[in-house]
């Protein structure tokens, strides 16, 4: 069901942020399928080792997001290319999170996460209703940290499942397409780096907290078009870890 009520606050709907799925997928898209394939195949390899354990964390926060380049190409009309300053609204719905499950070896750990970043263009230009990608811009990696006693410090490589909403000269985005019919494209591969540590709770429950920058590279339709930015983003993220 589509929500047309306008409402203010946090946590309340906007219909400016809808989701709205683009029409196509772009074939340039399929090597990030192999790549995520690929980051699976590699996780399994990697969890192949001495017993040392497991966890999982649920994880939320906030991110600042450097200003990038974003170009949009649309049939029949001027190219934009424009100076665009996203923005991440974390207690907004949908809401800003990361989830993660780990693997523990003896110095390091290996993990796969789905964090669901978010971007809101800020300073749309008149020909732009509106440019979001809050459904979102997810970042799907593998990651491996290596472990010390008070630190561990972070790489992480994956791809972008975004769902975008936009609507570029009162065209909006049609609603179905994408992954499974969903409105999800893989857009485009991730990096990142950070540095984290924990504060142990019980015998089986910590509290996490971390600071890590990403890019991202975007490639989203519009009608009669594409749409493409990177963005680099800083993001604190913190909280719980069951280990079992």
């Amino acid at each position: 069901m589509v929500i047309r009520a306008v409402k203010d606050g946090i946590g309340r709907y906007d219909p400016r942020r809808r989701s709205v799925p683009c029409a196509t997928l772009n074939p340039m898209r399929t090597p990030c399928l192999l790549l995520l394939l690929a980051l699976t195949g590699c996780a399994l390899t990697a969890w192949a080792g001495p017993d040392t354990g497991w966890s999982a964390e649920f994880l939320a926060g906030a991110a600042w997001n450097n200003r990038s380049n974003l170009d949009i190409v649309q049939a029949g009309h001027e190219d934009l290319d424009m100076d665009a300053e996203f923005v991440t609204e974390p207690w907004r719905e949908p809401l800003y999170w990361a989830l993660r499950l780990n693997r523990h070896l003896p110095g390091r750990t290996w993990s796969l996460e789905l964090h669901h970043h978010k971007l809101i263009l800020n300073n749309p230009p008149p020909e732009v209703d509106y440019f979001n990608v809050t459904h979102g811009t997810n970042i799907v990696s593998l990651q491996h940290a290596w472990v010390r006693p008070r630190w561990r410090y972070m790489v992480q490589a994956g791809v972008i499942i975004a769902r975008p909403e936009n609507s570029v000269r009162g065209l909006r985005a049609p609603e179905n397409g994408g992954l499974f019919g969903g409105g999800y494209f893989l857009t485009g591969p991730a990096l990142g780096a950070g540095v984290g540590t924990h504060l142990p709770l019980t015998d089986w429950l910590d509290f996490d907290a971390e600071a890590r920058v990403t890019v991202v590279w975007v490639e989203v339709d519009v009608v009669g078009g594409q749409a493409e930015f990177r963005n680099t983003g800083l993001h604190l993220l913190m909280g719980p870890r069951v280990r079992f």
